[in-house]
């Protein structure tokens, strides 16, 4: 039997992080805030584990991942 224990459309790509940089200034209100590489792969970082957090399942069989 197969089934998708997981799946995710999220991209970590130049359009995630326009979206972060246009909240970030929203939030900070600050129209000139810039995100600085660092803090974007902290964010990329965090949102992975937050993946992997979502992986760690216990099935019986063999899991294939495609990335």
């Amino acid at each position: 039997m197969k089934q998708i224990i997981w799946s995710s459309d999220a991209l970590l790509d130049e359009t995630a992080r326009e979206y972060y940089q246009n909240f970030k200034r929203e939030e900070l209100d600050d129209d000139a805030y810039k995100v600085s590489d660092e803090e974007w792969s902290d964010e990329v970082y965090n949102e992975l584990g937050d993946e992997r957090q979502n992986l760690n399942k216990d099935v019986n069989g063999v899991i294939i991942a495609f990335g």
